[in-house]
């Protein structure tokens, strides 16, 4: 079965094309869906879905030593299991699971949002954080960083048909 997406003002219509017999606009996104089940292809995944994953690879791993450094000076077995846990989200996009884009989100404003508290306590504390203010200036750079990441990502989720067509919401 060839399903026809259309973008309308009402928002995304999808068409079986076999029985439409209008032609097709170049905003329009076909998915092919084999009739016993689920596609599992990266079909309708852009580019940009691909660069988000791989650019994220190295934010989960900063996220994880950054967080696993709060505790008894950078465990392994603590930074091997942070970053594991931060690469799950990453992994249910590339495996199209129905919440992935909701996980994405979730996982991106959380890792911002754990390493500002993080170096906020570093900060406050004063023992494992300098406060010297070119390093205070680069840890509040990181912050900006993984907030600026993370609101660009959660628009592009959620403003991007492809997103939409490919992902449950």
């Amino acid at each position: 079965m060839l399903l026809k997406v259309v973008d309308t003002e009402t928002g995304l219509r999808i068409v079986d094309f076999n029985r439409q017999s209008a032609e097709c606009s170049q905003r329009d996104l076909y998915l092919w869906i084999p009739a016993g089940g689920k596609d599992m292809t990266m079909g309708l995944v852009t580019p940009a879905l691909w660069i988000y994953c791989l650019c994220s690879i190295p934010l989960a791993g900063f996220y994880a030593a950054g967080l696993s450094g709060w505790f008894y000076d950078y465990p392994r077995p603590l930074l091997v299991t942070l970053f594991a846990l931060f690469l799950v989200p990453l992994g249910m996009l590339v495996f199209k699971a129905p919440h992935a884009v909701l996980a994405n989100v979730i996982w991106l404003w959380a890792g911002a949002t754990l390493l500002m508290i993080r170096i906020g306590h570093g900060l406050y504390m004063g023992g494992d954080i300098p406060s010297d203010p070119m390093i205070v200036t680069m840890l509040v750079g990181y912050i900006l960083v993984g907030y600026v990441w993370a609101m660009g990502w959660t628009i592009y989720f959620n403003k991007s048909l492809a997103i939409a067509t490919t992902f449950v919401r």
